[in-house]
């Protein structure tokens, strides 16, 4: 690579310690083939804040879903992580359209985009590192979220059963599944029960 101003897209598997002059820069194409940016090498404010700790964000992308009643809408997201010790990775949905049913008040589009996300862009992270927040106008919220139980064990996760007597003969299986063992595109996931809370002070940090 040569002048100031030569740039190319290479994929991130070809780069290498032998890639002199050239940095990495954080926004990949994780859906596709996993790309990035390759720029001559200067100082750059967002590698630094990555290598110091700070709070790690991708861009904000687009992403088409139906509504409850089956129609195209589109919202935007993106995934940080907030810092060290106890690291997160936080789901930021933002609602850019009036006119589109908000993640904020349906838990059925909220739950869609959810899984997509979580299939698509954090497939094998522990569900408990992760948290979702929703943005619509000066509203910004935290849900808390939940495995589909029945989906769960469908899919041959591992959980304890015990088997409970009710009486005259009948039987009840108690489930208990450790929050370790629930693996993000491993199984169905909902905020159908979750009520919007504040967001604390870490994660919003991290979005900032």
């Amino acid at each position: 690579m040569s002048g100031s101003a030569s740039t190319r897209l290479l994929p991130v598997a070809s780069l290498s310690s032998s890639a002199n002059g050239c940095v990495l820069l954080q926004r990949l194409d994780f859906a596709r083939c996993s790309v990035g940016w390759v720029v001559p090498d200067r100082p750059d404010r967002r590698n630094l804040r990555a290598e110091r700790g700070m709070p790690y964000r991708t861009a904000f992308l687009d992403l088409t879903y139906p509504d409850e009643s089956a129609r195209p809408c589109a919202l935007q997201f993106r995934i940080a992580f907030t810092e060290a010790p106890e690291r997160f990775g936080i789901i930021q949905l933002r609602h850019v359209n009036p006119d589109h049913q908000s993640p904020l008040n349906s838990s059925i589009v909220r739950d869609h985009v959810l899984n997509r996300i979580l299939d698509v862009y954090l497939r094998g992270v522990a569900l408990n590192a992760i948290r979702l927040v929703v943005e619509d106008g000066d509203t910004l919220a935290l849900f808390a979220i939940e495995v589909d139980i029945h989906d769960y064990i469908a899919r041959g996760n591992p959980y304890d059963a015990t088997h409970v007597t009710t009486g005259r003969g009948r039987f009840s299986e108690r489930v208990a599944i450790r929050t370790d063992s629930v693996i993000a595109g491993r199984a169905r996931v909902h905020t159908a029960h979750a009520k919007p809370v504040p967001v604390p002070k870490e994660i919003a940090a991290a979005l900032r």
